[in-house]
């Protein structure tokens, strides 16, 4: 048994070495396929407008969720979830960057939106507003709108009760592939396009989202030392 492990352990650092050299590969090709992912082909304008007109096709679907407001040092996020079987199952997240973010990039247009997948397009609509952002995804971690999104989108939410979201997949990057068609634009509207119609349950929990404490006015260092004090005399 003594030799068959000594055996078995040059087989092991045989194993290891073909397995990193797999995954070394591997992130070289996900590295590839990422610069030159398809987006969009050119045909038309890429507006909120246009996306709809030349998408007609899309899949449409209509559901309930909750939002989830949670304050962190330098931001606020809420998260719009719809629960199955125990678990919660994100749909979209937005992101409110306080002063104190080096990331933030407007005084008044501090808010951004966050998705966890590869995609091309993504929109959101209210009763006034509408955005639409568009481009090869670089990571399945989707974020934008920093410096663009207004704080009306929001309290269009809080008035209505609801937003529409749109997502086009990019089915050309990793698990979401399709290679039975080479061209992009011959995949129907209806596999790459989700038109979600969100009606929240309790849209006042924006209220909280798009509030300023004055400590964000803080460094975030002096502001964390300030929360952790603040937990231990219970306020």
């Amino acid at each position: 048994m003594g030799c068959f492990y000594l055996d078995c352990g040059n087989d092991h650092k045989e194993v290891k070495q073909m397995k990193r050299t797999f995954f070394i590969n591997l992130f070289l090709i996900l590295i590839l396929s990422q610069l030159f992912c398809s987006a969009h082909d050119g045909s038309y304008e890429m507006n909120y407008t246009n996306f709809l007109l030349n998408n007609s096709g899309m899949h449409t679907r209509e559901i309930q969720a909750k939002a989830e407001c949670r304050i962190r040092d330098d931001y606020a996020e809420i998260s719009l979830f719809v629960e199955r079987d125990g678990r919660k199952m994100y749909l979209v997240e937005f992101n409110n960057l306080y002063p104190n973010n080096r990331l933030r990039q407007s005084s008044d247009r501090h808010y951004s939106l966050t998705i966890g997948y590869y995609l091309n397009t993504v929109a959101v609509k209210t009763a006034e507003n509408e955005y639409l952002w568009h481009g090869k995804p670089k990571l399945r971690r989707y974020n934008r709108g920093n410096g663009e999104i207004e704080r009306s989108l929001f309290e269009d939410i809080i008035e209505n009760g609801y937003l529409e979201l749109f997502t086009e997949a990019n089915w050309r990057a990793f698990s979401v592939c399709r290679e039975d068609l080479e061209n992009f634009a011959d995949i129907p509207a209806s596999d790459r396009v989700n038109r979600t119609k969100i009606t929240i349950e309790n849209p006042e929990e924006f209220e909280e989202f798009l509030e300023t404490p004055l400590t964000a006015h803080l460094d975030v260092r002096v502001r964390q030392k300030l929360r952790a004090l603040m937990n231990k005399l219970n306020f």
